[in-house]
This record gives structure tokens, C-alpha cells and sequence, in this order.
């Protein structure tokens, strides 16, 4: 785990952004399935991840059209924006580390505690915000001043400039659970981007589909669930 996960995220975020431009990424990602000669070690351990985030990416396609439930996080009957990760994690990891209280719909606000951010830290590695592959977790602070507790898993990357991107360029893609609508798969636009404040992987290594029973991070809580997402999503 990252030596920021007892530390404030604050402390973690403004480290991360420091060390952006001596962190770029590999131009070369190696085809799934395939060694290529010569690569050190971290380029195989970069291509576990690329086959890594594929399969984050299918087992969170077998969400869709799932309705939105609050706490919950059963494929095809029900799950808000955790239950959607929690699922995944069954799917990839296998049981979840740990079990969540009942949480509600203003958790963590009064207190103003980064507590799904907190939980994040433990049980997921943190990666750089610019540091974008299919099948990261991304939390979102949906308005200033507000905990950030939403959740999303990144589907595809898109171009370099997302201001910039044209019709015959990749879009980046979300997969998220929010109220009125469930499980969809969309664009991570400009106003989505702006809004996200930390970056995460699934742990290494991570196992086929095989869905086990729930068991989930404690005190990973909750989504946002108020119109700031509806807002956003009309702007797409």
C-alpha cells in the first residue's frame, strides 16, 4: 500500500500532483497475452496491469442497466455507485476486505470526514490523476467544499486533450451507478474530469470472473446521490 494510506488524502493528492512530470508513462503498453522481449520488469508489470484493467473493464460491463439502490451491490436487482465497485471487486478479487456499516445518503458530510477516500487508500493503489487506463477507480468530489464520495471505474482513455478530442479520436468512458438511472457506461467529459480527485487501480494480481459474496471495505460509503450528478449528466 501506498506509505500516504494513514495520512491525510489532502497530503496524498498534493504530492502526487508534484511528481506528475517526473512520472510519464510508458508510450509503448505491450499487447495483452504477449511478454515482449526485451522489457524490464516494469514494463511487465505494466502490461499485467493494461490485462488487469481489461478485465476490471468487462466485469464492470456485466453492471449495466443494473437500477440504482441505495447500499446495495447485487449485479441485475440493484447497487449505487460503492456496490458497483464492491461488485467488481468480487468479480476480479474475489471476497471484499472488508464490511461496510449502513451508511446514509449525507454520510460523512456533517463531520466533513474524506472517509470513501480514507477507504480507498487502504484497500486500493493510488496512481497519479494524469495517469489514465482502463479500469481505474475514480473518485469524485462532485461540488466544492463537499467530501468527495463518488465512484466510477474508467472504461476507455481517449486522446491526450480531452478540449480536443474529434469524432474519429477515442472519448474517454466511465462506468457509474446514480440515482434514476443505475449502472450506464458515458462520456467522462470535460465537467466529469474537472471533478475528479483521486485515481486508483484494483490490487495486483487479479483473478477471472468468478463472483464470490459480498463483503466490503469498511466505511468505503455511499455515493453522491444529489442533483449535481444529473447536472453533470445533462451536460454530456
Amino acid at each position: 500500500m501506498s506509505r500516504y494510506s494513514h495520512h491525510d488524502p489532502q497530503q496524498w493528492q498534493t504530492q502526487h500532483r508534484q511528481t506528475l512530470d517526473r512520472q510519464p508513462l510508458d508510450p509503448r503498453p505491450p499487447q495483452p497475452g504477449k511478454i515482449e522481449p526485451g522489457r524490464s520488469e516494469q514494463g511487465k508489470f505494466e502490461q499485467v496491469r493494461l490485462e488487469q484493467g481489461q478485465r476490471v473493464v468487462l466485469a464492470a460491463r456485466r453492471w449495466l442497466g443494473t437500477p440504482y439502490v441505495h447500499q446495495a451491490a447485487t449485479r441485475g436487482a440493484g447497487c449505487d455507485c460503492l456496490g458497483l465497485i464492491r461488485g467488481v471487486w468480487r468479480s476480479c478479487c474475489g471476497p471484499e476486505p472488508e464490511q461496510p456499516p449502513a451508511y446514509t445518503m449525507d454520510w460523512s458530510e456533517p463531520q466533513h470526514e474524506e472517509l470513501l477516500w480514507q477507504a480507498a487508500l487502504r484497500h486500493l493503489q493510488p496512481k497519479p490523476l494524469l495517469a489514465a487506463a482502463v479500469g481505474d477507480v475514480l473518485l469524485f468530489r462532485m461540488r466544492a467544499g463537499a467530501v468527495a464520495k463518488h465512484l466510477a471505474i474508467q472504461t476507455e482513455v481517449g486522446g491526450p486533450d480531452p478540449m480536443a478530442q474529434t469524432a474519429a479520436e477515442p472519448q474517454a468512458q466511465f462506468i457509474h451507478a446514480y440515482s434514476g438511472h443505475g449502472v450506464v457506461e458515458t462520456a467522462l467529459s470535460a465537467p466529469w474530469q474537472r471533478r475528479i480527485v483521486a485515481r486508483f487501480a484494483f490490487p495486483v494480481p487479479i483473478s477471472g470472473p468468478a463472483e464470490a459474496t459480498v463483503q466490503v471495505p469498511e466505511q468505503a460509503l455511499g455515493c453522491a446521490s444529489d442533483n449535481s450528478i444529473q447536472q453533470l449528466a445533462n451536460k454530456r
